[in-house]
């Protein structure tokens, strides 16, 4: 039975073509974006890390720091059977956790800057460490940064404080190594 607009089966349909059919086609890579719609945000170039960036970043890495000696402490503490006066530990051989605190300074910063050109701190801040020339630090260049780092936090922190002062906004140990923190 067939329905009222049905055509039935479908024959065959015999179309002679003598030439390729081509279409014109006009390729173009550069347009304007339509009125009314806005552009993509052009990319700054990397600028200096300002003061107040380079101390959030000193403040939330020695934070961390800070929580990894405790760690080290409340465990020694736990070892020596002294359960409730990790302090009084600490105050026994301050010499040896001073060094304590050296050593985990300089791995932080040493495998940080080695592996990611930044530490914790300066990523939540924004900051990248790279050279002059604007390549990342190796890890031999990183492993000496770092080890000055902890020279210029055992001169009252003077290496760092100067980077509030200095133009380009680098710490003594920076300066030595030949390297700037820049906003990414």
């Amino acid at each position: 039975m067939q329905r009222p607009f049905d055509s039935g089966p479908a024959a065959p349909v015999d179309v002679a073509i003598s030439d390729v059919p081509v279409a014109p086609v006009a390729v173009s890579f550069v347009s304007e974006p339509p009125a009314g719609v806005p552009g993509p945000a052009p990319r700054r170039a990397p600028g200096r890390a300002s003061g107040a960036r380079r101390v959030a970043g000193w403040a939330i890495d020695l934070a961390f720091l800070a929580v990894a000696l405790a760690a080290h402490v409340f465990v020694a503490a736990r070892l020596c059977g002294m359960v409730r006066s990790a302090p009084d530990l600490v105050l026994v051989a301050p010499g040896l956790w001073i060094s304590v605190g050296a050593v985990l300074a300089l791995a932080w910063s040493w495998v940080f800057t080695a592996l990611w050109s930044r530490t914790p701190g300066m990523a939540f801040t924004g900051q990248r460490l790279c050279r002059l020339d604007g390549r990342p630090l190796g890890p031999v260049a990183a492993f000496a940064r770092a080890l000055l780092a902890v020279l210029s936090g055992a001169l009252g922190m003077f290496g760092f404080v100067l980077a509030l002062f200095d133009h380009r906004g680098q710490t003594l140990h920076d300066k030595l190594c030949g390297c700037v923190a820049i906003v990414d």
